[in-house]
């Protein structure tokens, strides 16, 4: 009676206390806001890297049009003519490698001018120089991933004492290279799921086009499902130092006992970030205003991947309980 009074008082929290955790987390050490912050600062005002004439071939022999029937003006990429998104594309952008790493602000906005005026550009002009630099900066990007997660997962930890700095470089390495790795599975795992599903689709257009439409829907639902199981790996890398595939096995598990509240972060989060998106970008790439954008998206998406850990620990920490009684 006694150990299950004990069980009942160490109930994990619930999807609004975590969130609160994570941002007290946040506000108590407001330093993990600095990556996210530094990274779209350097997005809107430092040098950018252009591949302008190599995407505007891609896009001639994709034969797209020269402005979509959606254009509209705004800051967004969504809707720009193509001459204009390849003049807006910085390469540097592949730096944020979210949901993988640091989550950007200034990645979806279209950044042509500065407070500075136009900047300093450089360009690519080889497509050898174009995956060389891509597969670079993505591999620096999820390095400062595997450092803004486990400065995360050390507050989280150790809410108590400063951030001990030498036991987290070791944690930095070996979570960057768990990370590559998942990534790399992941990219496995859309390729392979997807010449399936396109297999299955071609198949199925014969009979009727509209169950070859079906089963692509099916598809990519089936594997935005999968992406939910996986969710927490990134977590268990970090903050239990677990190998790769105990990390996946770890999500894997945690999802699978806790649905209804993993749906309901996820999807709570995604209303918060959807709900102030629209005001963070309203100011435009050359105005100051726009700094206070980055430093609130900074600061919010922070605080929910903190509640993400917290929640991570809460029902890890309770499923192991659960399960040795």
């Amino acid at each position: 009676m006694e150990k299950a009074n004990n069980l009942d008082s160490n109930k994990p929290a619930g999807i609004v206390d975590s969130l609160g955790k994570g941002f007290s987390t946040v506000v108590s050490r407001i330093t993990l806001v600095s990556i996210p912050l530094l990274l779209d600062c350097f997005l809107w005002l430092g040098p950018r890297l252009r591949a302008s004439d190599l995407v505007s071939g891609a896009f001639e022999m994709l034969g797209l049009p020269v402005q979509p029937d959606n254009y509209m003006e705004s800051g967004s990429l969504a809707g720009l003519d193509t001459e204009s998104l390849s003049e807006a594309l910085n390469l540097f952008s592949f730096l944020s490698t979210s949901p993988l790493g640091v989550p950007s602000m200034i990645v979806n906005k279209m950044i042509l001018n500065t407070p500075f005026g136009q900047g300093i550009e450089f360009s690519i002009g080889t497509w050898g120089s174009f995956a060389v630099v891509v597969i670079v900066l993505t591999l620096v990007g999820l390095l400062l991933g595997a450092i803004y997660f486990s400065m995360i997962a050390e507050g989280v930890e150790n809410e108590d004492r400063d951030i001990n700095h030498e036991e987290i470089i070791t944690n930095i390495l070996q979570s960057w290279f768990k990370i590559v790795a998942f990534g790399l599975l992941l990219i496995v795992g859309i390729f392979g799921i997807g010449f399936a599903v396109s297999l299955i689709a071609s198949v199925a257009s014969i009979l009727h086009p509209s169950i070859g439409g079906f089963v692509i829907s099916v598809g990519v639902a089936v594997w935005v499902w999968a992406l939910c199981f996986v969710a927490f790996s990134i977590h268990g890398f970090v903050m239990n130092k677990l190998s790769l595939i105990d990390g996946i096995k770890s999500s894997v598990q945690l999802v699978r006992n806790n649905m209804s509240s993993v749906v309901g972060l996820f999807g709570l989060g995604f209303l918060i970030v959807l709900g102030l998106g629209y005001l963070w970008s309203i100011p435009e790439s050359d105005s100051w205003l726009l700094f206070i954008g980055i430093a609130s998206h900074a600061f919010v998406l922070t605080g929910i991947y903190a509640s993400t850990f917290h929640f991570y620990k809460d029902r890890f920490r309770w499923n192991e309980n659960d399960s040795d009684n």
